[in-house]
């Protein structure tokens, strides 16, 4: 095609196109060219609302405001504009783009589809829809041929060609959802289930429909095309624009440095022409700029970095110094690095592989060097991508954030009371380097992943990972399959023995300890020295986090949905979802910062870049990079909370002998919280085993006296690993998401599973039963984080948003809170607690996705029934109906009514996250209600659990998590647990014969008694699904079934007794946390119930 033919673009694709802060400025200039759209405004403002998730229009009010606009103009912005306003609103290089793509005449295969040099090869694999894309591509070639006549002279074919596809992937990315959807709606009628089906053995399938897709998408059709989606059409040229720019700037910058670079990283030698050249694949910043590795004629490999690498110089001076204190056996070395300003060039670094044992030792003590570097300097974000196995070197290769700043703003004294100091205390930590072992949930499944540059080992673990692949691609049959992942890729960060086993950190904690405890001592006796080396931060430029990269991205590819691709203010409506942290507990001042920062970020997320901010490691003025010219400029109005220096500084300053004990502590927590998540024996699992057989045998006799001391003994251990300030308590434990299944060290939340709420309850109960008023003291300290923060900022909170749950973060406060003000005096707590349930509207109970007792609906019906038990609540009803009406319309039909954990999933069985309490919630609600629909639901979900069951109490129900409708995967089964098991369904059996009498009910009532009216020999002591739960189950089941012969909870407790009052450090029973479900705090509360007479049934939600 030729490089300067275009095509008009019409005036309602850039109208289409514009966001609302480019409306609102258009409609300043010229307001006569808006018509009014009050119904487009209307239907905007609800769903703008109900994204922030907010009760009134008044965020939204705030949002518009701090645009300059008011309210009250928005139906006229967003009306129709006169197509006179093109010549106001100018011309701009995405639609200049976008005319070129509507001129583009290429050339065309047999099909009528477009052709090209960079289409998959037989040995690649296909792009979906890839074809449609070849326009587009083909203007960013040429504009890239505008800016450099000589390409062909400056990359080889081949060279250009892969970044021609890189180019390809991502415009195939951002418009992969539009693309299905009119795949999608042309298939229709095309093919029957019958032809989907025998499609997949096909060896070439058709691709009719696939055919007609693409040709709806290129030439005389690509105008209508644009109008459907005009939002997807601004983002394609924005691509192709930032493409252009960036591969030239690289090959302008290439021509430019060729001495420097030799003189610097090749001994003075010519580096001669560019024979490999591959920008990251992954997400782009700052004008679609990205790392590139560079390959010469030399044989010279390179690294191109498109920002300033002031920072790596200051780290090369730092680390000499940090050096020349150290042993040579720990010493770290950085890649060498020239800074040229707005970009520069860095050695490249190969992984390389270790000689023997010996190297892997000294690696791994090394790696706590590393990780002594990183938390002194208050680094983040050395993952298992920024480090590279050298060796006995592990080589940091991205020093951008070795250094950063707080991003936290502290305008208001006040706030600052509120800080949380065991939160406080894990952010300053070795934890946030992410340098340690961690596990992450990706998407909204169970899939985990670990992140950290130290990586575990599951023992045993030979089951191979199950990914998503779109198979027969650009066919008429393509879909999503599930296959498994056989890749065996190695992360850079691993060390390895060629021909070794994969290699476990776990095998070298200590010397990875060992590692760190040498480079804190030696750094602790030269703080003066340090201190005023550190003085090289004060201008280099740092990069600040303020999320993590995965949220942006997946926020950006939301934002890319097709519906929203239909109208630019949709998406950039959609984006302001990172608005959700501009409410609530802020000040004015703190507001308005986060709303100059959400600003640029959703700029960047609109160009489909990923939000980049930077600071002088001495200032506190964000920073952001202009997208065409790559240079820094203050961003108004956004300022942080510290410098990178002063974190740094007062690091220096907490350094002592306690800061060294919590940080190595810190360390085995990663590795133990890591381990135990991705061996998938955290919650409930059939065939785990992490306590030791003899640890589990231990025997001891005990009566009320003896328990009583243990009870105490325990008590007093939660009260000796508390953090203070002030009147606010709290822990540092290993938080646990218990959908996911995931643990992690950190402060604790206000969670009733393991977090705060849990624990204010057991020492409320111990208040109760022991008559030691010091006890209640603790529960009151323990929710006085939120007590000050509804006192400072009221209805505003953000806790009072939360959605419903039994045992997350509102049971946990809900049921804290109602405790405490069961007492003389306590009548705030009581009035909150009343305030969280009343804070159930309908908004907010439509955020529940999870419907079961843990995590959802479920759980907040049992704990408000019980509690109106206790004292009548207002409104009651209304909002136990509320909450049924979200259980009946999401219910499945899964061999009877059912619940998913996720949407696509089974429904589960079993009390915590299954249909056992889901059941029991509308039986009771029913009753309360005087409905019969819910009760006959109730019957029915009792029922068709009922269907389930397996053939002997050995087998009990089937574990259908993590499986997805339709799936030929076999269930396990076998479990007695309270939250997925035999426990479970007892409880909600002999509860719900309270209200109605079922035979299926009573014969699944005697079934589980079978398996669990006997002390339990399960190798965990915690009262989720171990040995506790096993002792406060019989105490319930024996209030509920008085005629039953249930054996005597004391014969339980005997084989549980030590977990009562020792601290399991060493996972020797099971426990994980100070927490209540999972951790210590349950093997008290077992303990403390058997002294009890009026005992709570806390796995009912009876507190």
């Amino acid at each position: 095609m030729s490089v300067t033919q275009k095509a008009q673009l019409d005036w309602n694709i850039v109208e289409g196109a514009l966001t609302l802060p480019e409306r609102f400025a258009l409609y300043r200039e010229i307001p006569s060219s808006f018509s009014s759209d009050p119904q487009r405004a209307g239907i905007l403002l609800e769903r703008w609302t109900g994204l922030l998730g907010r009760s009134s229009e008044e965020g939204i009010a705030d949002q518009i405001d701090h645009l300059g606009f008011s309210i009250d103009e928005l139906p006229r912005v967003l009306g129709a504009i006169d197509p006179a306003a093109a010549d106001v609103h100018g011309r701009t290089p995405w639609m200049e783009a976008c005319e070129e793509a509507l001129a583009w005449n290429g050339a065309l295969d047999e099909n009528g589809i477009p052709s090209a040099d960079y289409l998959n090869r037989d040995d690649e694999d296909p792009f979906p829809f890839e074809h449609a894309f070849v326009p587009w591509v083909d203007v960013a070639t040429n504009r890239l041929r505008r800016r450099r006549p000589e390409l062909d002279a400056d990359l080889t074919a081949e060279v250009l060609r892969d970044e021609q596809r890189g180019l390809l992937e991502n415009l195939a990315t951002l418009a992969r959802d539009c693309n299905v959807s009119d795949f999608s709606m042309a298939r229709l009628g095309a093919y029957d289930a019958n032809d989907m089906a025998m499609g997949m053995f096909m060896k070439e399938p058709p691709r009719d429909v696939y055919l007609k897709t693409v040709r709806g998408m290129i030439g005389p059709k690509m105008r209508d095309w644009m109008k459907r989606y005009p939002a997807l059409a601004r983002m394609l040229g924005v691509r192709v624009e930032a493409w252009s720019r960036a591969v030239g700037e690289l090959l302008d910058r290439v021509e430019s440095d060729r001495e420097l670079v030799a003189d610097r990283f090749n001994d003075g030698r010519a580096i001669g022409g560019l024979t490999k050249a591959r920008f990251g694949r992954g997400d782009s910043h700052n004008g679609g700029r990205s790392v590139a590795i560079l390959e010469f004629d030399s044989g010279l490999r390179l690294v191109y970095k498109p920002r300033s690498l002031s920072i790596d110089e200051a780290s090369q001076s730092m680390l000499g110094t940090m050096n020349s204190i150290l042993d040579p056996e720990y010493r770290i070395r950085v890649p060498e690095a020239m800074d040229r300003g707005n970009y520069g060039w860095v050695e490249f670094i190969e992984p390389k592989a270790c000689n023997d044992k010996k190297d892997l030792k000294i690696y791994h003590a090394r790696m706590g060097v590393l990780l002594g570097i990183v938390h002194l300097l208050q680094g983040n974000d050395f993952h298992l991508e920024n480090v590279i196995a050298n060796g006995s070197m592990p080589v940091p290769i991205d020093l951008e954030t070795i250094s950063v700043p707080s991003a936290a703003l502290e305008t208001d004294s006040d706030l600052q009371k509120l800080v949380d100091p065991a939160q406080e205390l894990v952010s300053n930590s070795v934890l946030g380097t992410l340098l340690l072992p961690s596990a992450m949930a990706i998407g909204k499944q169970r899939d985990l992943r670990q992140l950290g540059a130290l990586r575990v080992e599951i023992p045993g673990k030979t089951k191979t990972r199950t990914i998503r692949k779109l198979s027969l691609v650009n066919t008429d049959f393509q879909r999503w399959i599930k296959t498994d992942d056989d890749s065996n890729e190695r992360p850079n960060s691993e060390p390895w023995i060629e021909g070794g086993d994969k290699v476990d950190a776990s095998e070298f904690l200590e010397d990875t300890k060992n590692g760190y405890r040498i480079f804190y001592e030696a750094m602790q006796s030269h703080r003066q020295q340090l201190a005023e080396e550190i003085a090289v931060l004060e201008d280099s430029w740092v990069r600040v986090l303020n999320r993590a990269t995965n949220v942006y991205f997946r926020l950006m590819l939301e934002s890319c949905e097709s519906t929203l691709m239909k109208s630019g203010v949709d998406r950039w409506v959609h984006l302001q979802r990172l608005g959700l942290s501009v409410q609530g507990e802020l000040t004015k001042d703190g507001k308005e910062n986060l709303s100059h920062l959400v600003d640029a970020e959703v700029d960047s997320l609109f160009d489909g870049d990923i939000a980049y901010f930077s600071a002088r490691g001495g200032g506190i003025d964000y920073a952001i990079t202009d997208p065409v010219t790559g240079g820094y400029s203050k961003l108004e109005g956004a300022f942080l909370g510290k410098s990178a220096r002063q974190r740094v500084e007062e690091q220096l300053g907490r350094m002592s002998q306690r800061d060294l004990d919590i940080q190595i502590q810190f360390q085995g927590d990663a590795y133990r919280s890591t381990l135990t998540s991705m061996s998938k024996v955290l919650h409930g699992s059939i065939d785990s085993s992490l306590p030791t057989e003899e640890a589990s045998e231990t025997f001891v006799q005990e009566d009320k006296a003896s328990l009583e001391k243990r009870v105490i003994t325990g008590l007093d251990q939660l009260l000796d690993q508390r953090i203070q300030r002030g009147a606010m308590t709290n822990w540092i434990g290993l938080d646990i998401d218990s959908v996911r299944e995931v643990i992690t060290p950190m402060a604790l939340s206000a969670d009733l599973y393991s977090g705060r709420g849990g624990i204010t309850l057991l020492f409320e109960k111990a208040y109760r039963v022991l008559d030691d008023r010091r006890y209640l003291d603790i529960a009151c300290s323990a929710v006085e984080i939120e007590m000050a923060s509804y006192r400072r900022f009221g209805a505003e909170t953000g806790f009072l948003q939360t959605s419903p749950d039994g045992y997350g973060i509102w049971g946990g406060l809900t049921a804290a809170l109602w405790a405490i003000g069961r007492h003389e005096g306590m009548g705030e707590y009581r009035d909150l607690s009343l305030k969280m349930v009343e804070n159930l509207t309908e908004k907010n109970i439509r955020k529940d996705e999870s419907y079961d007792v843990i995590s959802g609906t479920a759980g907040a019906m049992l704990l408000i029934l019980g509690l109106n038990e206790e004292e009548e609540i207002p409104g009651v009803h209304e909002i136990v109906g509320r909450l049924a009406d979200h259980l009946v319309r999401n219910q499945i039909d899964d061999k009877g009514p059912g619940w998913p954990m996720f949407k696509g999933d089974r429904g589960v069985c079993g009390f915590g996250h299954g249909r056992a309490g889901v059941a029991l919630a509308l039986i009771e609600a029913g009753k309360a209600l005087d409905r019969k629909d819910l009760q006959e639901l109730a019957l029915a979900t009792f029922h068709g659990e009922h269907g389930l069951r397996g053939d002997n109490v050995d087998q009990g129900w089937p574990d259908l998590r993590g499986i997805r409708m339709g799936s030929m995967e076999t269930a396990g089964y076998g479990s007695q647990a309270w939250c997925n098991g035999l426990e479970g369904i007892a409880l909600s059996r002999a509860a719900a014969l309270h209200v109605i009498d079922d035979p299926i009910l009573r014969d699944d009532l005697e079934f589980s008694l079978l398996g669990i009216n006997q002390v339990s020999q399960i190798m965990r002591y915690h009262l989720c699904c171990g040995r506790a739960g096993r002792v406060v189950t019989l105490g319930s089941l024996r209030r509920l079934l008085p005629e039953a012969d249930i054996i005597d909870p004391f014969k339980a407790i005997s084989t549980m007794a030590r977990g009562i009052d020792t601290v399991d450090t060493e996972v020797v029973f099971g426990l994980n946390g100070p927490g209540l479900l999972q951790g210590h705090a349950g093997a008290i509360w077992a303990g403390l119930s058997l002294l009890d007479d009026q005992d709570a049934d806390v796995l009912r939600l009876r507190i």
